[in-house]
């Protein structure tokens, strides 16, 4: 299994020959495993689940149901909800477009057709951009924000995400999502909401 899957992921252009050597002369098993799911979980619009998942149905077909049954579970937007209004009500910029193009998975089309992009415009930054899929989804939030303004909020993209995302037709990683916009709350100093009015249930 372990050189099928090596070809397999070079094939998708997910894992280069570089980090493959890197994650096999980590110490242990458990360091390479880690490693290896890190690297699944950075791949950014490759579609790094979807070949996870073939690969085990070919060999672990059992693990492989257990696994797309633990991807149904909900995911908790408790993070977003306690940042401040304020910020969710900030116009993303060029840069942030930058870093939130890298949480995007497989089917991101749907997200831009979502936000009001038409399938010609969409293509056509495909073809522009068809060495660099990050670069063309970063040019998009751009292009995005450049035709609603202020409405080109965060609270706007990421409520765009949550639809899509609970029915199951994008891939997004919501982990580095959370940590993108956390952080960039921080560094424009915007005040956490408190826990004043919070029902004691941790979400």
């Amino acid at each position: 299994m372990v050189n099928f899957s090596w070809i397999y992921f070079f094939k998708k252009k997910i894992i280069t020959q570089d980090e493959r050597e890197h994650i096999k002369a980590l110490p242990t098993r458990l360091k390479r495993a880690d490693a290896f799911l890190d690297r699944l979980l950075d791949s950014g619009p490759a579609d790094a689940y979807g070949c996870f998942i073939e690969i085990l149905r070919q060999h672990y077909e059992d693990i492989a149901k257990i696994v797309e049954e633990a991807k149904g579970v909900e995911i908790s937007y408790s993070w977003f909800e306690e940042l401040p209004d304020q910020f969710k009500q900030t116009q993303i910029t060029d840069a942030m477009a930058t870093r939130l193009s890298e949480c995007f998975g497989s089917n991101w089309e749907r997200v831009m057709l979502e936000l009001g992009h038409t399938q010609v415009i969409i293509d056509r930054e495909k073809q522009n951009c068809s060495k660099n899929v990050v670069r063309a989804i970063t040019n998009l939030l751009i292009k995005w924000r450049q035709q609603q303004h202020r409405a080109a909020t965060y609270e706007k993209l990421v409520g765009c995400l949550k639809l899509l995302n609970n029915g199951r037709s994008v891939n997004i990683n919501f982990n580095k999502l959370e940590n993108i916009l956390v952080e960039e709350n921080k560094r424009l100093g915007f005040a956490m909401k408190t826990n004043e009015n919070s029902t004691g249930v941790s979400q």
